[in-house]
C-alpha cells in the first residue's frame, strides 16, 4: 500500500523543482533577479493554495461534511487510541451514544433541508456541552457518539442531561424543537475495547428509546423495556435459563413475493420464564451482552435450529432456517469452525443473518469469517439493510447471498414519495450484485403488491405470518402428523396468520 505523502513532503518537492527550473533571460533587459522575484511570488502563492487544498482534503477525509464532527472512521480511530493510552488504575472512560428523537418525522414533514439544519444544531449543542477534551463524532444518520476519558458514570449522566437541557433551551430561544435519547457505558480504559463499549452503550440506548423520547440510561441499569415483564432480570438469570432449557425458538416464514410460496424461516428466540411467561428478545438480549452470555445463547439457538430442521425435513420441509448472529461472535477467530461443529459438520439448510452495524463494528474480522462461512456453504444475509452505514464498497466486500431491507423503509412505501425510490434502487443494486432481496415488516396488501411489481424476491411480515413455535409451524405448512408437507404451496394472504 502506498504511504500517504505529507504536506511538508509535497512542499519540499515543489521547492526543489522550483530551484532546479531553467532560468531564461528576459529580452526586455529585466534582470534575472527580478524574474526570480516574480516566480518566487507565484510559487509562494501556489504553495499556499496547495497547502490549503491539502488541509481541506485531509479534513474532508476525517470529518462529517454536514456537521463538521468526526466521521465514523475517524471517531473509531481516535477513540481506540484514547482507550489504549496509559491510564491511572482508578480512571474510567464514558461512551455516550446519542440518537436524535423523531428525526425521520422532521425529514418527512419539513423536508431534508430541515433535517440537515436539525443535525447541525444538534452537533453545535453537543460540542458546546462536551467541551474540548471529548471525542465527538457523527457515526451515521441521526446517531452520534461521545467518548471522554476521566468521566465517571454520574458525570456522564449529568452530561447527558446537560445536552437535553441545552436542546430545550434551543427551542425556547426560537430554534428547532429537538430532543435526544442517550445510552451510556462506562469502564476502565484498556479493560474493554471500543467495540464492546459501543455495544453496551447501544444496548442502553435501545432500552431508553423504548421508554420514550429524551431519556438518559446507563448500561449498568439497562433493563428490558417497560411492559415486557423483563424488569429486574439479571445476567445470572439468563444463564440459569439457558442451563435449564427455558428458551424456545419461534420461526417466522419467508415467502416469495409473487407466488406466496414459503421459501425459508427466520429463527427467533424467546424465553419461557416460569413466573413471567413468554418473554420477547428485547427483554433479555441486553443481558446476554452484559453478562457475556451471547456465545452460550447463540450455541443453544444453533443446536435447537439444527434439531428442528431435522424434524421439518422428516415432514418434507427442506427450506433454510436463518439464525441471527451477534457481531461480537462474528469477530472471533474460531467462529466458522465453531459454527460448523454446532451444525454437525454440515452447512446445508442453515443461513446466517448479520446486521450492517454488527459488521461495521469490526469489519476486517467479520468479512474474513463471513467468507469462511460462505466457503463452507452457509447462506449469508445482510439484515436490516438501510439502518447502518450502507455503501457500495461495503456491499462489494461482503460474500452475501441476500439483502433484507429494513422494515422502516417498507412501512411507508405506499405513503412516502422517497421510500419507494430507495427500495426500488436497493432491489436493483442487490440484483446487480447477484443477491436476492427480502422486504421485512410487510403488513399491508398494497405494500406487498408494490414490492412484487418492483421485483422484490421475498417478503416477511405479519400480513403473511407471525413468528410461531415448531408445532404451529408444521400445522401452518400443512405438515402435521396426518398430512404431507405443503411448504411449496401458495398460501392465502389472509386467514393463515394472526396479527400482533
Amino acid at each position: 500500500m502506498e504511504r500517504p505523502v505529507s504536506t511538508r513532503g509535497l512542499l519540499s518537492s515543489a521547492m526543489s523543482a522550483f530551484r532546479r527550473r531553467p532560468r531564461p533571460e528576459r529580452p526586455d533587459g529585466i534582470g534575472a533577479a527580478a524574474l526570480d522575484a516574480d516566480a518566487a511570488t507565484r510559487m509562494a502563492r501556489e504553495i499556499a493554495e496547495l497547502r490549503d487544498a491539502l488541509r481541506e482534503a485531509r479534513h474532508a477525509a476525517t470529518h462529517d461534511y454536514l456537521t463538521g464532527l468526526l466521521n465514523r472512521r475517524a471517531f473509531d480511530a481516535e477513540a481506540e487510541a484514547a482507550l489504549r493510552a496509559p491510564a491511572a488504575p482508578e480512571e474510567v472512560a464514558a461512551l455516550l451514544w446519542l440518537d436524535l428523537d423523531g428525526f425521520k418525522m422532521i425529514n418527512d414533514r419539513a423536508g431534508h433541508g430541515a433535517g440537515d439544519a436539525a443535525l447541525k444544531a444538534f452537533a453545535r449543542v453537543l460540542v458546546k456541552a462536551c467541551g474540548p477534551s471529548a471525542i465527538v463524532g457523527r457515526i451515521g444518520g441521526d446517531e452520534f457518539c461521545v467518548l471522554q476519558v476521566g468521566l465517571g458514570a454520574r458525570e456522564a449522566e449529568r452530561l447527558g442531561r446537560l445536552v437535553q437541557h441545552d436542546l430545550a433551551n434551543l427551542a425556547a430561544s426560537g430554534g428547532a424543537h429537538l430532543s435526544a435519547s442517550i445510552g451510556i457505558a462506562v469502564d476502565r480504559p484498556g479493560r474493554v475495547g471500543l467495540a464492546e463499549l459501543m455495544d453496551r452503550a447501544d444496548a442502553a440506548l435501545y432500552r431508553v428509546k423504548s421508554e420514550g423520547a429524551g431519556t438518559v440510561g446507563l448500561y449498568s441499569d439497562a433493563r428490558p423495556e417497560a411492559g415486557s415483564d423483563g424488569r429486574n432480570l439479571q445476567p445470572r438469570d439468563l444463564g440459569k435459563a439457558i442451563a435449564a432449557d427455558e428458551l424456545r425458538l419461534f420461526y417466522q416464514p419467508k415467502f416469495a413475493a409473487r407466488t406466496r410460496r414459503v421459501e425459508g424461516f427466520e429463527a427467533l428466540v424467546r424465553w419461557e420464564h416460569p413466573e413471567r411467561g413468554l418473554l420477547p428478545p428485547m427483554s433479555f438480549l441486553p443481558l446476554a451482552e452484559h453478562g457475556d452470555l451471547m456465545r452460550a445463547l447463540t450455541d443453544w439457538t444453533i443446536r435447537r435450529a439444527v434439531a428442528d430442521r431435522a424434524t421439518l425435513l422428516a415432514h418434507g420441509c427442506a427450506q433454510t432456517i436463518s439464525i441471527n448472529i451477534s457481531g461480537r461472535l462474528l469477530a472471533k477467530p474460531d467462529f466458522a469452525q465453531r459454527l460448523l461443529a454446532l451444525t454437525d459438520g454440515s452447512a446445508e439448510g442453515i443461513g446466517l443473518e448479520i446486521t450492517e452495524t454488527e459488521i461495521i463494528s469490526d469489519r476486517e474480522a467479520a468479512v474474513a469469517n463471513l467468507k469462511r462461512c460462505c466457503d463452507l456453504g452457509f447462506r449469508i444475509a445482510i439484515d436490516d439493510y438501510g439502518t447502518g452505514l450502507s455503501s457500495l464498497s461495503y456491499l462489494k466486500q461482503l460474500p452475501a447471498h441476500e439483502l433484507k431491507i429494513d422494515r422502516s423503509f417498507i412501512s411507508q412505501i405506499t405513503r412516502s414519495h422517497r421510500d419507494p425510490l430507495l427500495v426500488r434502487s436497493t432491489i436493483d443494486l442487490a440484483h446487480a450484485l447477484d443477491m436476492t432481496v427480502t422486504a421485512e415488516g410487510v403488513e399491508a396488501p398494497a405494500a406487498l403488491a408494490l414490492l412484487a411489481v418492483m421485483g422484490c424476491d421475498s417478503v416477511q411480515g405479519f400480513l403473511l405470518a407471525e413468528p410461531m413455535p415448531l408445532a404451529k409451524l408444521l400445522s401452518f405448512l400443512g405438515a402435521g402428523e396426518a398430512g404431507e408437507a405443503d411448504g411449496d404451496a401458495a398460501l392465502p394472504i389472509a386467514g393463515r396468520a394472526g396479527r400482533r
